[in-house]
């Protein structure tokens, strides 16, 4: 139920892996899982589904808010690289 419900959410809202991670709080990874069907997400991700479809129906504009709020800037992974010196 939990995968199907994040499955149908994501695709009405246009958001892809990386946004749908950052919404719940989890490694991109976790949210592989979940849709994949290969790891059960805690209680807190089950309600928060809950919340946010809930939110979605009742509040469209709200909802658009939450998601435009929680979208964390990604750095590129590895190491930063070093500024460079002024001569």
């Amino acid at each position: 139920m939990f995968t199907k419900t994040l499955t149908h959410l994501s695709v009405r809202q246009n958001l892809d892996l990386p946004k749908m991670a950052d919404l719940f709080g989890v490694p991109v990874n976790t949210m592989r899982h979940w849709l994949a069907g290969t790891r059960d997400p805690n209680a807190v991700a089950v309600r928060l589904l809950e919340v946010l479809t809930l939110v979605e129906t009742l509040d469209p504009g709200l909802f658009d808010a939450i998601v435009q709020t929680n979208v964390v800037e990604r750095r590129p992974p590895g190491r930063p690289k070093k500024e460079e010196a002024a001569a």
